[in-house]
């Protein structure tokens, strides 16, 4: 008897996968950006550039140390921060957003949150640096 079920439900992981390459893949520019021409691929060959990481091996769930990047005084570090940042409230956007009872959707939300707030904090960082102007935080806690 065959499997009449799609592709991606037959194979765990594939839709993610995709999900993920097609973040990862987009070479559309990316408007909200400065630079002309900074698509999600340009931002993935900084990041392993700056990492001097594999670029076949770079996922955006690999544990990298954020949190020490946000401490340092170097430019590339910083943006690469933002980047990253902003690739993963991306892809765990379109997480959320799939129609697919068998992608794993638990750790989507809270991901997608720390990834907006990372964004957030690597943009405060760099606007600081670049104007010494500090962005407040719009968000306000009752």
């Amino acid at each position: 008897m065959s499997d009449t079920r799609s592709e991606s439900r037959r194979v765990p992981g594939l839709l993610r996968n995709r999900l993920h390459a097609g973040v990862c893949g987009d070479q559309e520019p990316d408007q909200r950006y400065a630079a002309p021409n900074l698509s999600n691929v340009r931002k993935v060959e900084y990041i392993c550039g700056v990492l001097n990481y594999p670029l076949s091996a770079f996922d955006l769930d690999l544990p990298l140390p954020v949190e020490d990047w946000l401490a340092s005084d170097d430019l590339s570090i910083i943006s690469s921060g933002l980047y990253l940042s902003d690739l993963r409230a991306q892809f765990y956007g379109r997480i959320l957003d799939a129609d697919d009872a068998d992608l794993d959707k638990t750790d989507a939300w809270a991901k997608q949150g720390q990834a907006e707030w990372w964004q957030f904090r690597f943009n405060q960082l760099l606007n600081r640096r670049r104007s010494a102007t500090f962005i407040k935080d719009p968000r306000v806690l009752h």
